[in-house]
């Protein structure tokens, strides 16, 4: 059972940069925080599903990485050991040819598989998952702020040393253009069934 926090579909886009800033307290193992891109068509699983942050770890110790695709729901993924009840930058750079997960501007995670590229244009979705385990406590997760990046049609997305996003040098034609798309909750935290 998922419980939407908060979609933008406003900021619907093919290719590009989304990333956020999080972290979440230990608590209860029947709810897991994510950053994800959900596709704007709701054909799911056709159009894909791109988690590039799941905390399942009740611990907040290890997070996930699940690139959903296909009529059947296949799913490559992977995972990163790291402290989240921590603020971490999480980060998914969607170019034509590599999908890549990013924490604190470094890649922890990468597909160039071509079966797993989305065929449409998603949106971020932040969402605090119930998969019900018995436990009665309620989950929690906190979210300072989120933000995107376009791709330009036909460049491939960068990120700086610095974890920033941007053109590798004058030479390339990369460019990820910062549209003003951005929410900040000012570090406020959002709990079962809230919505922002």
């Amino acid at each position: 059972c998922a419980l939407p926090i908060w979609a933008w579909k406003e900021g619907s886009q093919q290719y590009g940069r989304w990333e956020g800033r999080v972290r979440a307290p230990v608590g209860d193992p029947s709810y897991n925080a994510l950053l994800l891109l959900w596709p704007t068509a709701e054909n799911w699983p056709e159009g894909g599903e791109l988690d590039f942050m799941e905390m399942m770890d009740p611990q907040r110790q290890k997070t996930n990485a699940f690139f959903h695709y296909g009529a059947d729901n296949s799913q490559v993924e992977g995972s990163v050991e790291i402290d989240a009840t921590q603020w971490h930058n999480w980060a998914l750079e969607w170019t034509p040819d590599r999908i890549t997960a990013y924490v604190d501007g470094e890649k922890w995670f990468e597909t160039t598989e071509q079966k797993v590229q989305p065929p449409g244009p998603m949106h971020l979705c932040i969402q605090l998952d119930w998969f019900p385990k018995g436990d009665s406590e309620t989950g929690e997760v906190h979210y300072d702020w989120v933000k995107q990046w376009s791709l330009d049609e036909g460049d491939q997305a960068s990120t700086q040393s610095d974890g920033s996003a941007g053109s590798t040098d004058s030479d390339s034609s990369t460019t990820l253009t910062d549209e003003e798309n951005n929410w900040n909750g000012h570090g406020e935290s959002a709990s079962e069934g809230d919505e922002s």
